[in-house]
Formats: C-alpha cells, structure tokens, sequence
C-alpha cells in the first residue's frame, strides 16, 4: 500500500529536522549569553524543588515567565542535566514551526508548496542558530504562530478554493492555548502580535468582502475562558508569593521598557530589522525576486487573493510592531518566520511550475544559494587564528566540504537553466537544504567542536580543584553567566572593580576570575594575589561577521585567569 504523500512529506520534514534541529544540539558548550540563564535556573528550580519561582546563583529571577525554565526542567528530569537537554526545547519548537508551517502551506496552497514551506523554515540559518540555544525566543514564535494560525482558521472565512472549516471551536481554542502559552513564556506579547495581525486584516476584508468573523460569540467566550485558565494561575500564585513587586517588575520593566525605552537595550534605526530578516532567512531570501516578479506580474485588483493577504499581514504587521520598538532585539522578529516562508515556498514553486519565463531567474537564485556556501567556506577558514580549540585540519576539511556542497548545487542549477527540466530545478532545491545539513554539522562538530573540555569547562574544574574548604569565588568581566552552570555553585557577582578589591581584601581565602587586563590592574594597585590557572577564551556566543572578516586574536580572544587573595 502506498504511502499518501501528505505522510510522505511530514516524515521528510521531521527527518530534515533531525539533521538540522537535533543533530549538534550539545555543542558547544552554553555561552555566557542569555541561555545560561535559562539552563541553570531551570536546574536550580529542580535542586530547590520550587516549581513556582524561577533562581539564577539563589537570587529571584523575575525577568521572565516560567514556560521555559519548566520545560528544560521537564527535559533534564527526562535526560539527565546537560546543554542538550537545556536547548532541547527550543529544538521541539523549531520542529513545531516546520509542521506548522507544513499545515498552513497545505491548507491555503497544495502539497508542494506546504512541503517547501516547512523545508524552507528546517533549514534557514536563522531557525538552526535559535534551535541551537536554550532561549525562549523559538518557542515564542511557535506558540504566537500558533495564536495566529488558530484564530484564521477559527474566526475568518475560508479563503475560496480552500479546505472547508468544519468546527471552528477547536481552532479557537488551539488559539487561546497557544496565546496562554506565549504569555508563560514571555507575558502579553503573543496576543499584542495576534491583535496586531488580526485587526487589520478584518477591517481590510469587511472593506473589500463584507465579510466578518465566523465563529460564534459562545465559541470565543469558551476559547477565551480556557485560555485564562491556563495562563492566570502561575501568575496569581506568583502575586501571592511576591506581592505586587513581581507584577511591576515584570510587566513595567520587562515589557512596557524594553519596547519603549533604551533601558535594556541601544537603540537600532528603523531598517534594522531588513538585514535581520535577509539574514536570517538565508539562503532563501535570496529566491525573494521571484516572489517580488511574481506579485509584480499579477493585474492590479482591488480584491487580492485572500490566502497572499492573509500571509503578507501575518509577516508584515509583527514586522512593524518591532520596527516601532526602541529596545530592538534580532530574535524579536522570529514569530514572521513561518508567513515568510510561506511566500518564499509558493513564489519558488510558481517559478518550478513556468520554467519558460522563469528557468533563468531560479537558477541564478539558486547558482547564489551555493556561492553563499563558498563565502562561508572561506570565511570558516580565515577564521582559523580565532578558533583555538579546533585544530587546522578540522577547520579545512569544514571549508572543502561547504565548497563542495556549493559547487554541487551551482552545476545542479546551471544543468536546470539549460533543460528547464523541473527534475533538475527540485533537484537543486534539494541540494541547497541539504547544503545546509552540511553547514550545521560543520558550525556545531568542526568549528564550535571541542576536542576535550570547553575552556568555561576547564575553568569550572580548576575552581573546583582549588576549593579546598570550599571556599567562594566570584567572578568579574568574564564567564558572565555560563560559569555558574559548570561550577554548580554559587559565586560572588563582582559587578566593578572596586568590588573585586573588597573581595580579595577579606581575611578569609577566596577565589577570583578575572579579565588578565583585570589582574594586571591588580598588580598595579599592589593588591596582593596568587595566579592558581588561566585558559584562553572565545566567546563563541558572541561571534559576529566583523569578526570573521577580521579574526584578530589578540582583540577578541580573552585570557582568563584564576587569582587566590592568599
């Protein structure tokens, strides 16, 4: 018995998801950013069994929600406590967008075009580098997709030509599940996005269709009270634990500040999310001119396809919000991934299905997929001087195989040019994912690969080698949160170095990490010390483009040492 096709291509997806999602998920070690955070509150949240309120180093943290300090608890319950198990949340909510994206793609297009949808979304850079970090931003995405995607199918009426909604009951309350969810993750932003799309889009229809929402005010008023349901009680219990401070914190500060004011973050110009978005979306934002001819080509009307003006208020309204936002982060944008690909998926596959107009403007986007490969190759391999802890044949043999994969895909798709033979054209496509699956086993066993222990790992080890009576430790400049993780003890936060001479003054022996320009200054003030240990650190957390295309060692690799007041 055959197999249907929609089986055909989910299996094909969550097996691609293996290969980008999964695979490498333990590498490298958590970097001193924003997911050390995350990995060991979780871990404390366990250690303290408080399943309530989240810790980082035994002091409250109430910067965000719970949702994911619960579900990485939740993984290292199941698999042990590592960065694997840390990040495997996120990876499920990668995995979560693809067959999501897979499900819209079908429903308002057909199979080919849901099957690239998803494939696109699998193998994008930006989704693989969030897939590979214990953030909460993936998981956001999906559940706000989900919020959006819910309240479509479940108020508005079905685009001509599509599958017929028969109960739309379900659909709204899928929609308040995954807004409760989103506001466990990350508070009230999930339903901001959700009215932001869906506002709009309805006034835009009953302008053009005179046509309303669909759904029954009961069937709302049920949806909405589940969602309450899910969503208030951690909130209450938290208000009955801490008072009021939480509530203030949070929503204030975290909230109304990091969108409002410069608080947190430096403010960004207007376009900076257009780069974001193309980057992120690599390689195939480089096929956006066929979707742009696509659209151009198209007779003006006054009444657009429904389903293109669903999609392009799902990607241009969140889009928006951020642009508007002062405290602009790269992982805000991510609840656009899946519309993008959507309209990624369906201008690619128009251009496979009129190869006569279009056969040349496809395989120069795909001939430039595969020289994005050759950049990388090269970029890798200039960086060599900043990768210590990889050694020179691995970092060549990541350069040869992202070129050959480049090369492959580029003959692939001048074959297509030449045939116009859509056997070759997905054929190309194929390749340029799979070019992908290269670059992720590249990036997380070759150039962020440790041969033995992390130097965050070696640090840790020394502290511990030196703790004869346990004695404290803090830290200052350096390891910012990840050092923590690896010691699995509390150190003293020494936030300036006026706090760092206090600290090594105390009579009591103590241990100190230290920035070597920290520890030079120390001299220089005659405060007394004893160097125990130092490793050599790259923050691989914080690698940037400027930095592979100028790998200056002695500017971005750091000494770390370990300094005893006796």
């Amino acid at each position: 018995m055959s197999v249907p096709s929609t089986s055909k291509h989910v299996l094909a997806l969550l097996a691609l998801c293996c290969a980008t999602f999964i695979a490498g998920l333990n590498g490298p070690a958590l970097t001193d950013s924003d997911e050390a955070f995350y990995a060991q509150s979780a871990q404390e949240m366990i250690e303290r069994s408080d399943w309530l309120t989240p810790y980082f180093n035994g002091v409250t943290r109430f910067e965000k929600p719970v949702l994911y300090y619960w579900l990485a608890a939740i993984s290292y319950t199941v698999n042990g406590v590592s960065a694997w198990a840390a990040r495997l949340p996120s990876a499920l909510a990668g995995i979560g967008l693809v067959v999501l994206a897979y499900t819209a793609g079908r429903r308002w297009y057909d199979h080919t075009t849901a099957f690239y949808a998803g494939l696109i979304v699998a193998t994008s850079f930006g989704s693989i580098a969030m897939a590979h970090q214990a953030l909460p931003d993936l998981p956001l995405a999906f559940f706000v997709s989900v919020t959006i995607w819910g309240a479509f199918v479940g108020l508005l009426p079905d685009p001509p030509g599509t599958i017929i909604t028969r109960s739309r009951q379900p659909w709204l309350i899928l929609s308040a599940t995954g807004a409760a969810c989103a506001f466990l993750v990350k508070g009230p932003v999930g339903l901001v996005l959700l009215l932001s799309v869906l506002l709009p889009l309805n006034a835009i229809e009953w302008t053009l269709f005179k046509r309303f929402w669909q759904a029954r005010p009961t069937h709302i008023a049920i949806a909405v009270i589940f969602g309450l349901a899910i969503a208030l009680p951690w909130y209450f219990a938290m208000t009955l634990e801490h008072g009021v401070e939480y509530l203030e914190r949070f929503f204030i500060a975290e909230n109304f500040d990091r969108f409002a004011t410069d608080r947190y973050n430096a403010p960004r110009p207007f376009w900076y999310y257009g780069p974001i978005v193309i980057g992120g979306l690599l390689p195939w934002s480089l096929f956006a001119p066929l979707c742009l001819r696509q659209l151009l080509s198209r007779p003006t009307s006054l009444r657009p396809d429904l389903a293109t003006l669903r999609v392009g208020l799902w990607a241009a309204m969140p889009l928006v919000f951020y642009t508007f936002s002062i405290g602009k982060q790269p992982r805000y944008i991510l609840p656009v991934l899946i519309p993008l690909s959507i309209f990624l998926a369906h201008g690619l596959v128009s251009a496979l299905r009129d190869p006569t107009e279009k056969s040349r403007s496809f395989g120069v986007c795909c001939m430039a997929s595969g020289g994005i490969m050759f950049i990388l190759a090269a970029l890798i391999y200039r960086a060599q001087p900043l990768l210590i802890s990889v050694s020179p044949t691995m970092v060549t043999t990541s350069s040869i195989a992202l070129t050959l994969s480049g090369i492959l895909t580029i003959a692939t798709a001048f074959v297509y040019i030449r045939s116009m033979a859509q056997f070759w054209g997905h054929t190309s496509v194929s390749l340029i994912a799979a070019s992908t699956i290269v670059l992720n086993l590249v990036a997380h066993y070759g150039v962020l690969a440790h041969s033995g222990q992390s130097e965050v790992q070696r640090m840790a080890a020394m502290i511990h080698a030196e703790q004869i009576n346990d004695e404290p430790y803090g830290r200052h400049r350096v390891f910012n949160r990840n050092l923590l993780y690896y010691v699995q003890a509390p150190h003293v936060e020494l936030p300036v170095m006026q706090a760092v001479y206090d600290f090594l003054r105390t009579p009591d022996r103590v241990l100190c990490v230290l920035h070597d320009e920290d520890v030079r200054a120390l001299a220089r003030e005659g405060i007394p010390f004893r160097e125990l240990g130092s490793v050599s650190y790259l923050n691989t957390g914080s690698l940037t483009l400027r930095m592979l295309l100028d790998p200056d060692a002695d500017r971005y690799i750091n000494q770390v040492i370990l300094i005893s007041n006796h």
